[in-house]
């Protein structure tokens, strides 16, 4: 509804008739009256001339206002288009923030296995360390038992030339007391021959003569064994020596029997 309001401009009434408010309407009022008196006052002109000139300086207002306001709507415009495009990019942005965080979670992920698989690695490092310090022990170890173990062979070399040197030795000895031996069982052979002549001559002395034969056996029996003997060492060397130390003995006993036998013989 259309209100009739009464406005004063420069002394004279007049009558708006608008839907706007009275008060607006006295503002626009009191802005004309406002005006004219400044053209008024500055210029000798009339109430119509200054009216015009009012007229036409609010006009350049409005003009270079609705300007200024095209221009500010162009502005806002270009903010709103620039703010949409700026949304655009935030949503953008959003979602490659989303994706990164993704990425980052996965990658926060690798990192984790990475650092669980490198203390892993560092926990073998420090084993296989370790493992290596005991084979440089062991190998230590292993050196120092065999510089002895070769000292030790050494040693044993020296050992065995020293003992091939006894053997040879004692082959020597034994081929020696073989020898002996030989010529003990040709003087107990002759021995033999002479107590079975003794026999055939002195019947009497049968008895006696079979005894001296089975000593006769008997020691080519103990020789026997000697031969069989022979190899061994040292000691069967000293065996051998009292065996014909013994032998030697019965010998001398054989040849002290046929010289008493003999002597029988003589007698009778």
């Amino acid at each position: 509804m259309a209100n009739h309001v009464a406005v004063t401009i420069c002394g004279a009434e007049y009558t708006f008739v608008a839907e706007e408010s009275a008060a607006y309407m006295h503002k626009i009022g009191a802005y004309v009256g406002e005006k004219m008196e400044e053209i008024l006052a500055s210029s000798k002109v009339g109430r119509t001339d200054a009216a015009v000139l009012t007229a036409a300086n609010i006009a350049d207002e409005l003009f270079k206002a609705q300007a200024a306001a095209e221009q500010l709507r162009r502005q806002i415009k270009s903010y709103v288009d620039e703010a949409s495009k700026a949304q655009g990019q935030v949503t953008d942005l959003k979602r490659e923030a989303v994706r990164l965080q993704n990425e980052a979670t996965k990658t926060q992920g690798v990192i984790n296995t990475y650092k669980s698989e490198l203390t892993q690695a560092k926990e073998e490092t420090a084993k296989a360390r370790g493992e290596v310090d005991t084979l440089k022990e062991e190998l230590v170890r292993a050196k120092e038992a065999s510089a002895q173990a070769q000292s030790e062979a050494d040693g044993r070399k020296e050992e065995i030339t020293r003992l091939k040197e006894e053997a040879r030795q004692a082959q020597e000895e034994i081929t020696h007391l073989k020898e002996e031996s030989a010529r003990f069982q040709d003087t107990a052979a002759q021995a033999q021959s002479e107590a079975s002549r003794l026999n055939d001559e002195i019947t009497r002395l049968k008895g006696e003569a079979a005894q001296a034969q089975s000593e006769a056996s008997r020691l080519n029996d103990e020789i026997t064994r000697l031969k069989g003997e022979a190899a061994q060492a040292q000691e069967e060397i000293t065996h051998l020596k009292e065996e014909s130390a013994r032998f030697q003995d019965t010998a001398a006993q054989a040849q002290s029997e046929a010289s008493r036998l003999n002597d029988e013989i003589t007698r009778l």
